[in-house]
């Protein structure tokens, strides 16, 4: 280990990247295949009047 103020080393290290490289996907949506129940899920709560709930602290 160092002692606080110490060097551990000068030299500068970097890791070469792509610009136009993905690291997550576009839309969360792409990682879900069509037939799985979340998207029957998610459709019946779009459906659903929130209204009444709307600033309820679920906590």
């Amino acid at each position: 280990m160092s002692k606080k103020g110490q060097k551990v080393h000068d030299k500068k290290v970097f890791i070469p990247y792509m610009q136009n490289q993905l690291t997550l996907p576009i839309s969360i949506e792409s990682l879900i295949p069509n037939d799985h129940v979340v998207r029957v899920v998610n459709k019946a709560v779009d459906q659903m009047n929130l209204e009444p709930i709307r600033g309820w602290r679920f906590y």
